[in-house]
């Protein structure tokens, strides 16, 4: 099942800023979880031949945004930084008429899916050193060295989820989901084995890998909100700000996406300033005017002809 709130943004940050813009949108967004839940139990509960069983007790875990948004928590203060969450330790608290466990978040961004995930494989028993990753919409990596668990967050974005893509689509059946080289032959698979219709995050990640393995790239671009702040700068040849005049960008946010001029205040004010992008960045394109203009700069800067 995909996330219902998708609807509301790619993200979990679009998400926490459509549950800040408006006093009824946390009911929204936790009414739409509940009924996608109810909805993946009464699933279970039939391949298991359990209808009709009266659930007693449930134990929720996701990452932190959701788990705040699924308990009516305030998203406020994992908005902007520091990033810090209304809760963090385990405890139980009535969810639609049921108790719940609301499972132990570890900070704004790691939440409680991580610690789930470490107990799952064993973190608590490990002697050796270990380390877990997942990725999704939102990653997390955690490492275990000499007894002590270290933990930690990055923006690895909707792409992930198909998201923005060309034909992207969510882990669905029929989503391409595999490729690999074989010989001078591309071959795949599908979730589930179905006929194509999409592909998914891991058969982008593939094909970027195969397209890499066969020299067909000659560029490859990473555009995400935070990359000076999870240290792209470190990893890649050049990071280039793509400047847009504030009244033109507010313009652009109101007509394509609809929002209002709070959100858009909310958005801007948790992002670097101007002069930091400029310290941080090794290119800047002017995005405000047509974007013929724009092309013709990263044209430029590629070292490829404008003559078309």
């Amino acid at each position: 099942m995909l996330n219902p709130q998708k609807v509301h943004g790619a993200d979990v940050i679009s998400r926490i800023m459509f549950a800040n813009a408006d006093a009824g949108n946390p009911k929204v967004l936790a009414d739409e979880i509940h009924e996608a839940i109810s909805r993946l139990i009464a699933s279970m509960l039939h391949r298991a031949g359990l209808e009709g069983c009266r659930i007693e007790k449930i134990s929720l875990v996701g990452n932190t945004t959701i788990m705040h948004l699924t308990g009516r928590y305030s998203t406020l203060g994992i908005s902007k930084a520091p990033y810090l969450p209304e809760y963090t330790s385990e405890h139980i608290r009535d969810y639609y008429g049921l108790p719940a466990v609301f499972g132990g978040c570890i900070s704004g961004f790691v939440g409680a899916d991580t610690v789930a995930a470490m107990l799952a494989c064993g973190f608590d028993d490990a002697n050796e050193t270990v380390m877990l990753i997942d990725i999704g919409t939102n990653g997390e990596i955690a490492l275990k060295k000499g007894g002590v668990i270290y933990a930690c967050s990055c923006a690895a974005g909707p792409a992930f989820e198909g998201a923005h893509i060309a034909c992207g689509i969510g882990g669905v059946a029929g989503a391409v989901d595999h490729i690999k080289l074989d010989g001078d032959s591309i071959t795949y698979t599908t979730i589930g084995g179905q006929t194509p219709c999409g592909i998914c995050g891991s058969g982008i990640v593939d094909a970027v890998s195969c397209l890499l393995a066969k020299e067909e790239i000659d560029f490859l671009f990473i555009e995400a909100a935070l990359l000076i702040e999870d240290g792209y700068k470190d990893i890649v040849d050049e990071l280039w700000y793509i400047y847009t005049d504030e009244a033109v960008r507010r313009n652009r946010l109101k007509e394509s996406r609809g929002y209002s001029d709070r959100k858009i205040d909310d958005i801007m004010a948790s992002q670097l300033s101007e002069e930091e992008f400029r310290l941080n960045c090794d290119f800047e394109i002017d995005n405000s005017g047509d974007s013929e203009v724009s092309f013709s700069k990263i044209r430029e800067r590629l070292g490829e002809s404008n003559d078309h």
